[in-house]
């Protein structure tokens, strides 16, 4: 596991919380089951010093797709921390990019994934209105 990836995972131990860890040729993968989505933190680079965090939120049917793509639009003006899109299988998904140091990386990922949590809470009751209405 790469290096930042380990310390973040050490936090997460310290902390007791579930997580399921994956190793790829080039990336270390830390999925964060919560509420009944799947918050994936993708280390990659010699360190693990770039971070991807993202979460696959909902499937788009095809005829709400331009409502939800406006959603988008005005989500992404609204929270900067991330960003929401639809990605190639209809799914609405919400993502975060950093660059971490080795002497702040657990602590960095821990807040990052807090926040795209709380965001995700966020962006429920609209992108569900947007769906569904």
């Amino acid at each position: 596991m790469l290096k930042c990836a380990q310390l973040f995972t050490a936090l997460l131990e310290e902390k007791n919380f579930n997580y399921d860890p994956r190793e790829s040729d080039d990336a270390s993968v830390v999925v964060f089951p919560y509420e009944g989505k799947r918050f994936t933190c993708i280390f990659t680079g010699e360190k693990g010093e770039y971070l991807s965090l993202y979460v696959t939120y909902e499937t788009i049917p095809q005829d709400k797709y331009a409502d939800v793509l406006i959603l988008c639009n005005e989500l992404n003006a609204k929270f900067k921390w991330v960003k929401c899109y639809i990605d190639k299988d209809n799914d609405f998904c919400i993502q975060d990019d950093a660059i971490l140091s080795e002497s702040t990386a657990a602590d960095e990922t821990f807040e990052l994934l807090l926040r795209l949590i709380s965001i995700s809470g966020d962006i429920k009751a609209p992108l569900m209105r947007a769906i569904y209405a």
